[in-house]
């Protein structure tokens, strides 16, 4: 297993730098692009390092679950390889495969035999945004640079010398314009100023964003399916809508109101049309119907009910004397707590009368049938 160890290779360069070369390669999405560069940087002196994955997806800016895709994708491609350990952190190792060696021939960074090249006339861009500047030469090569008609210190016209650099043969199938796709990046041309089929696709993406169901971040979304349409990357407007209807019509999506529905900006960048929706229940949850006993149950506690509401004929007829002992105390107490627990001792057969109550004025009526069912007063 041979490693791709980016000191080794880049010699003319100081710092660390983003690996321009990986964006040759149709093949590879956005998701893997991004953990590649990461990789790269963190695994620049040796060509390998371990790192948790929540680590690398929070540097990437994307989740747990794309961070695996991409892994998995690099991993497919030659790019990289993965030791898995068990309770301890994956390790990484950059692979100096056959897909990579091409890349970094036709970027002129090692010559066919493998071997890296003495000099880069053009520093790649490094992490920080500017230009990595050239490593001093020694004394010798300083002095023979003076010495050279073409030094810097004596300038001559030159030709530059136009690029031979072509992209990577892509493995993923391109759709065929005139079969419904939304680009053809075989032919290798771009197609800036192109204002009909910039229409075309920006019309494409209008039906499809007044489909999808969540309407967040419609520019952002706008930005990735041009991109992804610009690389051959886009299926037909068909087939997205088709996925987008199993989307619509799976378990997760209907869940809570849309609760978990994605934004369209990640569900393009995810290439989410091509995963497997899960399906909805296919027929609606029925309630248990009602047994007789539950049913005899229902009546029971109705009937209770009924006779606690139902007013007793003989309740009725001893309310007079229930109001005579009412008379017997000051005004101004409610009546409704002394006639329930007058009507509980009623039907006791132990009801007090207005009699009973002469000469207890100053007791409030509930306070003396308190103490009267306590046997605090003796019947007269």
């Amino acid at each position: 297993m041979n490693i791709l160890v980016p000191k080794n290779v880049f010699l003319r360069v100081e710092d660390k730098f983003v690996p321009s070369f990986i964006d040759s390669d149709q093949a590879v999405a956005t998701s893997p692009t991004l953990l590649y560069r990461k990789l790269f940087a963190e695994c620049y002196a040796t060509g390998k390092c371990r790192l948790p994955q929540k680590f690398l997806a929070g540097q990437c800016k994307f989740s747990v679950r794309t961070l695996q895709y991409a892994q998995a994708r690099l991993v497919e491609l030659g790019y990289i390889h993965v030791e898995h350990t068990p309770g301890e952190c994956s390790s990484y190792i950059l692979l100096l495969s056959d897909r990579v060696k091409k890349l970094l021939v036709a970027d002129d960074l090692i010559d066919p035999r493998g071997k890296s090249v003495p000099q880069i006339q053009t520093p790649p861009q490094n992490l920080r945004g500017g230009c990595a500047k050239p490593a001093h030469p020694s004394y010798k090569e300083d002095k023979r640079e003076k010495s050279s008609p073409l030094s810097p210190h004596a300038p001559a016209n030159r030709e530059s010398t136009p690029s031979t650099r072509k992209p990577f043969p892509s493995t993923m199938p391109v759709p065929n314009p005139q079969a419904g796709g939304w680009g053809d990046s075989s032919s290798g041309k771009k197609q800036k100023g192109n204002a009909s089929a910039f229409q075309t696709a920006n019309a494409a993406f209008e039906r499809f964003y007044a489909a999808y169901p969540r309407k967040e971040a419609k520019e952002s979304a706008r930005a990735v399916w041009h991109q992804l349409w610009r690389r051959g990357a886009l299926p037909a407007l068909d087939l997205l809508l088709s996925a987008l209807d199993r989307f619509r019509a799976s378990t997760t999506w209907s869940r809570e109101h849309g609760r978990f529905v994605p934004h369209l900006v990640n569900w393009l960048r995810g290439r989410r049309w091509l995963d497997e929706a899960s399906e909805a229940s296919a027929s609606p949850v029925s309630e248990p119907a009602i047994t007789p006993q539950k049913a005899e149950q229902v009546r029971r506690c109705m009937q209770h009910l009924e006779d606690q509401h139902r007013s007793d004929p003989a309740l009725e007829d001893a309310r007079p004397v229930f109001e005579n002992f009412l008379s017997c105390f000051a005004g101004g107490e409610k009546s409704g707590p002394a006639w329930g627990l007058w009507s509980l001792l009623y039907r006791k057969g132990k009801a007090p009368t207005a009699t009973d109550a002469s000469g207890r004025e100053d007791v409030g009526a509930f306070a003396f049938l308190q103490n009267w069912q306590r046997g605090a007063y003796v019947p007269a």
